[in-house]
């Protein structure tokens, strides 16, 4: 019987790591002796005893196809014990060594290439003084109204301990600072400040860090090495580097749109009644488009006509990505009431094909070289893991030092951050799971777009026993990869409501989540033409404040639950569904990732046989460049 039995209808008590499936995994690492058997004895001194004990050759032959059974599942097991080991061992930081008495020992400052100081970078600044409508104003004064954290977490929020209630409040107060970026645009501060980073303030993180020590109190150190790390370098644990091509591009981008350049731009659009895809759609459409707008030398502009502005959503680290949220809005930047500006070559990117966006992506420096000004209408298909295979882009992946695990993080990092609002709901959640006491799985399950739009087929299909196989694949990978004394929990993020409901009562004190989140354009172009209609008829004005309120709050809603769920420590994704997919590249650990089919029914409504996957098994894993052979690519 398993050591982590999630009893239906139980205590509540949280889940603690079992070790049923593995040796136990050490809290620190050392390099390995000579080979051992349980019980200590090494191999060598095992063959002796095998000879004292069968010293005929008879005896042995009867004896030997019994041992090599024996040896095998002995070392199919280690073998299961050692990937769990090196998966948390390759996460340990560096930082730890500079870790002392409690309190980060700062090596001295020093003006490499590789460093984050202050004052290193040129910030780059906004127009002032731009005349706002009185719709636009309703627009930069709204604010998403954060909810509470689910009862959920609450709970094992009031069972901390007082050390690790000190580790959480550390953790949020250095994320809090470091995670921010800059308002742009509609989303500006009056007056606009010059756009920055959270992260780039390393006096602020040497100063607070002495002042505020925190303790290792047990778990797993190399989750308690990350956090060091993390306030070493003002960003998550495996982050970029600080590369040469931030400061040339932002130093590119802003010459650009203040005309030091000849106008070169590469813009992400979503027009008002166009398909766009979701949040996962549209943050993988805009980091492929900004990859290329880097390549090509090009500023890269996002804008969204619908649902509402980017501007309003994100803030940005780096540079001023704002545009006008409608034709006829107010310009943020100059630029864009010049006379002699280009009209845009506008490319249909909307559901592209594997086949046709290797080959428009690979040929694009040549394509639209001449372009002044290149508009992507909608693109909802990723091609970051391709390009490391084009000619042309490959070769600037590599000068720009990006790597697979990495390139996803880097890309968003560089363009967006989640407003003060989301990050203030974000960190109370991604606080509690970096806890070195916890062991997060994440479990997102997308069960269609019905469970949004019709909650009796919600009630009547998606039930705990119908999507069986994402909770037993959670329990046996908290079994394989948790540690000793860790408590595990299962953060769940799924479209049916009647399935959240149903997985909190039957596993109480197990499963944590956040809210529902919403897909902002379920059910396809039908909705998307309607709410295009209704806007045509109000005239002059942009929007319906009515409808813009559900808007926003539906994408806060969803940015939360994304980089909630970029912080678990484990992701069990839904096959053929892009949401999970984004929050798992931007965490960017390799071996943490297992991608499961939806349950799906026959022509008589009976739930179809799924092939049976043991989540145990490290074959099971995903790979990165795997989940982006499907759906919405990569």
């Amino acid at each position: 019987m398993s050591s982590i039995a999630m009893s239906r209808g139980g205590s509540g008590e949280p889940l603690l790591g079992a070790q049923a499936r593995r040796a136990s995994l050490p809290t620190t690492f050392s390099p390995p002796g000579s080979p051992t058997i349980s019980g200590g004895r090494s191999v060598g001194s095992l063959a002796s005893s095998i000879k004292m004990a069968f010293p005929t050759r008879r005896q042995l032959v009867i004896v030997f196809p019994m041992l090599v059974l024996g040896i095998f599942a002995y070392t199919s097991e280690r073998s299961l014990s050692n990937h769990a080991s090196n998966l948390i061992q390759s996460t340990q930081s560096t930082a730890s060594k500079y870790w002392r008495a409690g309190r980060l020992s700062w090596p001295a400052l020093a003006d490499n290439r590789g460093g984050r100081t202050n004052g290193r970078r040129v910030l780059n600044t906004q127009e002032a003084n731009i005349q706002w409508t009185e719709e636009e104003q309703w627009l930069r004064n709204w604010k998403w109204d954060s909810p509470a954290v689910h009862e959920s977490l609450q709970v094992r929020l009031d069972q901390m301990t007082p050390s690790e209630e000190h580790l959480r409040d550390w953790t949020r107060t250095l994320r809090l600072k470091t995670r921010a970026g800059t308002g742009i645009g509609l989303g500006a501060d009056d007056p606009p400040r010059p756009i920055s980073s959270g992260d780039e303030d390393e006096e602020w993180r040497r100063q607070w860090t002495s002042q505020n020590g925190i303790k290792y109190y047990g778990g797993s150190w190399p989750k308690f090495s990350q956090l060091l790390e993390e306030a070493m370098t003002g960003q998550s644990y495996g982050s970029c580097p600080k590369f040469d091509w931030e400061e040339e591009y932002a130093k590119l981008h802003e010459e650009v749109m203040t005309r030091q350049r000849d106008t070169r731009i590469m813009e992400i659009a979503c027009s008002a009644g166009s398909v766009c895809g979701g949040l996962a759609d549209r943050l993988i459409g805009l980091s492929s488009t900004f990859l290329f707008a880097v390549l090509t030398k090009r500023a890269f502009v996002l804008g969204w006509e619908h649902p509402i502005p980017p501007d309003i959503v994100f803030d940005s680290p780096r540079v001023d990505w704002s545009t006008r949220f409608r034709a006829h809005s107010t310009a943020p930047r100059a630029l864009y009431n010049a006379d002699n500006l280009p009209v845009p070559a506008v490319i249909e990117g909307h559901n592209m094909k594997g086949p046709s966006v290797d080959g428009f992506w690979s040929n694009f420096h040549e394509t639209y070289a001449n372009e002044s000004w290149i508009k992507m209408e909608g693109l909802n298909r990723g091609v970051l893991f391709r390009a490391f295979k084009y000619d042309h882009a490959g070769l600037g992946l590599l000068d720009m030092g990006l790597k697979e695990e990495t390139i996803y993080r880097c890309l968003l990092n560089y363009i967006v951050r989640p407003k003060p609002s989301s990050l203030e709901f974000i960190t109370r959640y991604t606080s509690y799971f970096s806890l070195p006491s916890v062991f997060s799985v994440g479990l997102q399950i997308r069960t269609g777009d019905r469970a949004m739009t019709n909650l009796a087929t919600d009630a009547a299909i998606n039930t705990m026993n119908y999507h069986s196989q994402f909770f037993q694949c959670a329990r046996e990978v908290a079994e394989t990869y948790s540690q000793p004394g860790q408590r595990v929990l299962f953060y769940l993020i799924t479209d049916s409501g009647a399935l959240r409901q149903q997985a909190l009562q039957e596993f109480p004190g197990t499963v944590v989540t956040g809210f529902l989140p919403v897909h902002g354009e379920h059910g396809g172009s039908g909705p998307v033409r309607e709410e295009y209609e209704k806007m045509q008829q109000l005239g002059d004005k942009l929007f319906d404040p009515e409808q813009a309120e559900k808007d926003l709050t539906d994408m806060y809603n969803s940015v939360a639950e994304a980089w909630i769920f970029a912080s678990t420590d484990f992701q069990i994704l839904t096959s053929r569904s892009g949401f999970g997919k984004i929050p798992t590249w931007m965490r960017g650990h390799r071996g943490a990732t297992i991608n499961l089919p939806r349950s799906e029914m026959d022509e008589r409504g009976r739930k179809l046989r799924l092939p049976r996957i043991d989540c145990a098994r490290e074959k099971e894993l995903a790979t990165f460049s795997s989940i982006a052979q499907e759906w919405s690519l990569g």
